[in-house]
């Protein structure tokens, strides 16, 4: 029994991997104003989150992903587009789930939000040879988050406590 729900788990995690590798979707983190996670604040001043930079200029990509995760940036789409910014977009649900590093007070208001990484996707060339696609990191621009769909909290708490709440409005009607 317990292989067979396993089994079932593995086969959903690798069709989304799959689905958002080659549709160049993933999630993004928007809090409760509605404002999108960028990355964390640098020293000099860049956004960093996994192996991107980004300033006003543009952006960078670097494999060293030791950074200051002290202060994480959350902006409007309509400060994105001021600033020239992006949102950050994990690959899957379970990294937005998981890797997010955000504080914990930061957790509880946090939802997930599917978006596309309309900045920086190159999509990957099929081949039956290769194993299967893995869905990456990457850059949702201001137009990709004012269209992105909210799907859930990343808090695991949060989320039962909300439907819980959900239930019992429902009941009560």
């Amino acid at each position: 029994m317990y292989y067979r729900s396993a089994a079932a788990a593995w086969a959903i995690a690798e069709y989304e991997t799959r689905k958002n590798a080659e549709h160049g979707t993933g999630y993004g983190l928007i809090d409760e104003k509605g404002a999108f996670f960028c990355g964390f604040r640098q020293q000099d001043g860049e956004l960093a989150f996994d192996r991107y930079r980004q300033t006003p200029q543009g952006y960078t990509m670097d494999n060293a992903r030791h950074y200051n995760k002290d202060e994480p940036v959350f902006m409007s789409p309509e400060q994105m587009e001021q600033n020239n910014l992006n949102a950050a977009v994990f690959g899957t649900e379970f990294a937005a789930n998981t890797y997010h590093e955000l504080p914990p007070a930061l957790q509880k208001i946090v939802r997930r939000v599917s978006l596309s990484k309309d900045i920086d996707y190159l999509k990957p060339a099929p081949s039956p040879d290769l194993p299967v696609p893995q869905s990456q990191p990457g850059l949702a621009s201001p137009a990709s988050c004012r269209t992105g769909k909210i799907e859930g909290y990343v808090n695991l708490g949060t989320a039962l406590t909300q439907g819980v709440r959900q239930l019992w409005d429902t009941f009560r009607l």
